[in-house]
């Protein structure tokens, strides 16, 4: 059979002058039969240590699993004969499944489930009783599967218990906006292949969102859809621990050079979005492969040491490798031991990272985890030596065919890219999802190192709970692939293992004199704020979550995600934590409730915070000092706008909280508070001037609100939010209205309070719509009654804005006038002067309150009459003072000058002035009142012309002519075609349910595969295929379109043969020319 292989070596090269020595008379391969290799490739082998460690459950770090995977390594090891097994133990702290069940109350069968990993800190721990609800089915998780769930099962998704299928991306965030208390994803009838949507979305790395979430295997999942509408309890133990893992060392000594030692490695650990249920079969062929490189070795010693290193922690950001390379690259040990430090002895490392899906090597160097190429790596040069070395050894194998296959020409691809990875050549080898390299860790010690991995393979079942054995054989020509890839990777291993010329290869780390490069340590204290103290007291135990925010775009936040356990005192350490160049890190502390998982202390972003929580990372050592939190709850909502958009207030104050911290993501916003504090929350979305959404937690019995008052851990979910933006804004208009209209009865018919009427109109309308269960048509109404009352709302602030403009204007007159009023009409003396003066002032204060509606919608007129009072009477205690200074002033220089001047009080005259024109005033009171006529009517007249307002006019763009093949609107993203922007899931929905009865509604879908390259250009090996027996076809793209088509295109007239889509085809396809 004729073969093609595509062999990709990614490579980087610094354009800072590569070094040429080392590898310079190329591989010693002359005379060299590589047919010996076949015995390594052992197959059966292979796929009975890939059976052991899948049959485990789990490999997944703190699990029984993950220690019997490192006893069974260890003890092969030692069967094959290889020298000094060792363990080598290290800490990781992660979240850890002690035991979760739903039990039928029913029936009182339980049934075991698994935990999905964390939101952020956030596990699926529940509280000692568990959570009781009604067992709900919303399949795939869209606002009408909701519906039909909730009415199949006779219940609310509020307080429910929702099943969700695997498939349905991130709208598991929905059953947690309608109230739901936790989902159970089910498995698929039939697994999915390429860019699924399944990983990254069930769980939400940066948002502290408490809402279980789990998973059931087939069985359990089946007796649960036979009990829908039943009642159920979840208990779950789902904590943070630390715990221990292993990784596992083992020697082939060298016949010829025993201190040049060559290190082959791979991990062996497993993971899935449920960590306690991750077979990871296929994630072991790498290191079952490298047991079988052992065996054969071990059996048929080489010139040089073989050091083979199974490591764990893969999916705890590299722990294990980390572990390793900061123990074996140690600059303080190397200088203490210089003869016997045996870091001086590793040459290159080769990581073994395979998979079954391709025959193609992709040889790495660079990696999703560190970025750490740069200024200071002008040594990776010799990456452009061993790419000739490669070329070398494989070319021979093409040529003398030495395990009997016939080979076609190779077609090589070199990417020589300069310092950072290229997204181009990635992007047609390398899948959307989230690979990185345990060779990576030795390559930030300045090791070189490289990872054999495998290109045009998306891994399906990579990280999920299906990663069986049953699915490693439905696998096409999978083991055929790995029997290719290991033709190419073994002769070069061999070829290095008895290498002559390798003492030279490189300039090692130790040349560098200095700790390992690109490693940092991450120091500091956690506390809170003592108001007593005036500083920070330390809280112990709290959990420390840091994330280094550097890697390619294709880096996942998981790999990047760190954890440590703060001690008694507060303190913790983290190292090593990668530091070089743009890796900053962004580092926060969390105390959380181990009875239920509750978050009792949040990180400080209030007046109290010691600093920011990212800090660059240039330094190799960096001390956060403090990492201040609160004791706190927590409000969840819709994300409205960008939180920098939000303003909280204390309801009763009207002031910021002293303390306070938010965090988005996914649609969702989570805002931590101070306990037994009433918070409001509203949104100024730029550029309008007043709020567009409120929570306030208002109602008819309180129209302004009371805020929302949480008990320390407290979180609440507010269900239907928008609703209640609605609702909050309706209530706090509503009085404002029916105030205005005391005073402005025609407001009550104006055009705002039309929609303000229409607006409570639509939210019973909604209360009707949640009571019959109709999910789909609530959330097309919220949105409409939302934007009703929004629109009024700020119509009427305008209106308030107006009126309680006055008031301080008014207040700024009161005492003035009050004074000249007394004068005018009383003309009192003694203490009867004092009663009518106190009379009058408050007559006009009781009578504004009464006939102008400013007094009553300002928040506090009485304490601005005061204020501008207190400001009046204290200008004649400035004047008094200003006399003074000019009084004494005067005597110094009539002392010194003598009299040059008569003095006349400006005072006395203006007083005299002034009750003069008062008593003619009262003499002539015709006049006096058409002068106050007078300047009424003047007043009034430039008020009402400044009043004028402009009318808006909408313009209608004139078509351009032609005729159009439907008369409608077509809607599309500003970016589309590149993947992943979309209209969003809701879109088309909200438009069927506001337009569907009016007019014809259709969506089109895009698929793209898994790679990126399928977005730009046509690759090699990317798409879909399409058969037809054993003929097929190739696709880049899938274009979905439903049977509505036929109403807007002229599609039948398009097809050469067959049909279009009707409604009840499935799995139908055509093919265009």
């Amino acid at each position: 059979m004729a073969v093609t292989f595509l062999i990709l070596i990614s490579l980087t090269v610094s354009p800072i002058g590569s070094l040429k020595e080392g590898l310079r008379e190329g591989p010693d391969i002359e005379g060299v039969d590589f047919s010996i290799l076949k015995e390594a490739m052992n197959i059966p082998a292979i796929k009975e240590h890939m059976a052991f460690l899948s049959s485990l459950g789990t490999r997944a770090v703190g699990y029984e699993g993950n220690w019997r995977a490192a006893q069974y390594i260890h003890d092969k090891f030692l069967e094959y004969g290889l020298a000094d097994v060792t363990y080598q133990a290290f800490k990781v702290v992660d979240t850890i499944n002690r035991g979760s069940n739903i039990t039928l109350l029913e029936t009182g069968q339980t049934l075991t489930i698994h935990p999905i990993r964390p939101n952020l800190v956030c596990t699926s721990q529940t509280p000692p009783g568990g959570i009781t609800g009604p067992i709900i089915y919303a399949r795939s998780g869209w606002m009408e599967d909701f519906e039909a769930g909730a009415k199949e099962a006779d219940a609310y998704i509020e307080g429910s218990i929702v099943l969700l299928d695997w498939y349905t991306e991130n709208r598991w965030i929905t059953a947690a906006r309608l109230g739901a208390k936790a989902v159970i994803f089910i498995p698929p009838d039939v697994l999915s292949h390429g860019a699924s949507g399944a990983f990254h979305v069930k769980h939400l790395p940066e948002l502290p969102l408490q809402f279980p979430r789990y998973y059931v295997e087939a069985t359990e999942a089946k007796v649960l859809l036979k009990n829908v509408g039943k009642i159920a309890t979840i208990k779950s133990t789902h904590r943070w621990e630390e715990v221990t893992s292993w990784n596992v060392i083992g020697y082939v000594k060298g016949t010829k050079y025993p201190d040049r030692i060559i290190l082959i490695s791979s991990y062996y650990d497993s993971s899935s979005i449920a960590p306690s249920v991750a077979p990871g079969a296929e994630e072991a062929v790498s290191v079952s492969t490298m047991l079988e490189i052992a065996r054969y070795f071990a059996e048929h010693r080489p010139k040089n040491t073989l050091m083979f290193a199974a490591f764990s922690g893969h999916h705890n950001n590299l722990r294990g490798a980390v572990a390793f390379a900061t123990h074996y690259f140690n600059y303080t040990a190397w200088k203490e031991d210089p003869e016997n430090f045996i870091g001086l002895k590793i040459k290159i490392n080769l990581n073994l990272d395979l998979s079954l899906g391709s025959p193609v090597l992709y040889f790495v160097a660079q990696g999703n985890e560190f970025r750490y190429f740069g200024g200071d790596t002008s040594w990776v040069g010799i990456y452009s030596n061993l790419m000739e070395y490669f070329k070398t050894v494989m070319d021979k194998v093409m040529e003398e065919k030495p395990f009997g296959r016939e080979y076609q020409e190779p077609e090589y691809n070199y990417y020589m890219t300069g310092d950072y990875y290229n997204r181009e050549s990635e992007g047609r080898i390398l899948a959307w999802k989230d690979f990185t390299y345990d060779h990576e860790a030795l390559w930030a010690c300045l090791v070189p190192a490289y990872s054999i991995s495998i290109a045009y393979d998306c891994r399906p079942q990579y990280e999920e709970p299906f990663d069986t054995m049953e699915w490693v054989e439905s696998r096409e020509n999978g083991w055929d692939n790995l029997r290719a890839q290991m033709e190419l990777f073994l002769p070069i291993i061999y070829t290095y293992a008895n290498e002559e010329n390798i003492d030279d290869a490189y300039q090692g780390w130790w040349k560098r004199e200095k700790p390992s490069s690109y490693f940092a340590s991450v120091r500091g204290r956690v506390g809170v704020y003592k108001r007593e103290k005036a500083y920070y007291e330390p809280i112990p135990n709290a959990i420390v979550y840091l994330r280094t925010l550097v890697g390619n775009e294709r880096a996942g936040y998981y790999y990047k995600r760190l954890f440590t356990i703060a001690d008694e005192d507060g303190r913790f350490s983290l190292y090593p934590v990668f530091s070089k160049y743009f890796a900053s890190k962004s580092i926060s502390a969390w105390v959380i409730d181990e009875e239920t998982g509750r978050i009792m202390y949040a990180p400080e972003m209030g007046m109290h915070k010691y600093m920011p929580m990212i800090l660059p990372g240039v330094l190799p050592y960096s001390d956060f000092g403090w990492l201040v939190l609160f004791k706190a709850s927590s409000i969840v909502f819709p994300t409205f706008a960008q939180t920098r958009y939000i303003r909280l207030f204390i309801h009763d104050l009207r002031i910021p909280p002293e303390s306070h911290s938010e965090w988005s993501s996914e649609g969702l916003t989570v805002l931590f508070v101070p306990p037994n504090t009433p918070i409001e929350i509203t949104w100024f979305v730029p550029p309008g001037r007043y709020p567009y959404a409120i929570l306030n937690n208002a109602s008819m019995e309180h129209p302004m609100g009371r805020g929302y008052r949480l008990r320390p851990g407290e979180q609440f979910i507010i269900p239907h939010a928008s609703l209640r933006y609605a609702e909050c804004l309706y209530w706090t208009s509503e009085k404002r209205f029916q105030i205005v209209a005391q005073s402005e009865p025609e407001i009550l018919s104006s055009p705002s309070y039309e929609r303000q009427t229409r607006a409570k109109e639509l939210m019973e309308a909604i209360r009707h719509a949640l009571r019959r269960r109709e999910y789909s048509r609530v959330d097309a109404l919220i949105r409409e009654a939302l934007h009703l009352v929004a629109q009024s709302y700020s119509e009427i602030r305008l209106k308030i804005e107006d009126a309680v403009s006055v008031v301080p204007i008014i207040a700024s007159l009161l005492l003035p006038f009050v004074f000249l009023a007394e004068r005018l009409i009383f003309a009192a003396s003694g203490p009867k002067r004092l009663i009518t003066f106190i009379g009058t002032f408050l007559f006009i204060i009781v009578t504004f309150y009464f006939i102008h509606p400013g007094f009553r919608l300002a928040a506090s007129p009485l304490m601005i009459v005061i204020g501008f009072t207190t400001l009046i009477l204290s200008f004649p205690i400035l004047i008094m003072a200003i006399n003074s200074v000019g009084s004494y002033m005067s005597k110094l220089r009539l002392k010194h000058l003598g009299r040059h001047e008569v003095e006349v009080s400006r005072i006395s005259e203006i007083d005299h002035a002034f009750l003069t024109g008062i008593e003619n005033m009262r003499k002539m009171k015709l006049r006096t009142i058409l002068t106050l006529l007078t300047i009424i009517i003047m007043v009034s007249s430039v008020v009402s012309i400044a009043s004028i307002s402009a009318l808006r006019v909408s313009r209608i763009d004139v078509s351009p002519g032609g005729v159009a093949n439907y008369q409608g609107v077509y809607l599309r993203k500003l970016l589309w075609g590149e993947g992943s922007y979309n209209l969003g899931d809701g879109t088309y929905q909200l438009l069927k349910e506001w337009y569907g009865d009016k007019a014809l509604v259709v969506p089109r879908v895009w698929r793209y595969s898994a790679f990126r390259a399928s977005l730009v250009a046509y690759p090699q090996r990317v798409g879909f295929r399409i058969y037809r027996g054993d003929r097929y076809v190739s696709a880049m793209i899938l274009w979905g379109l439903s049977s509505a088509e036929r109403e807007l295109l002229k599609v039948d007239d398009l097809l050469r043969a067959g049909n279009w889509f009707e409604p009840t085809d499935r799995k139908a396809i055509i093919i265009n020319e």
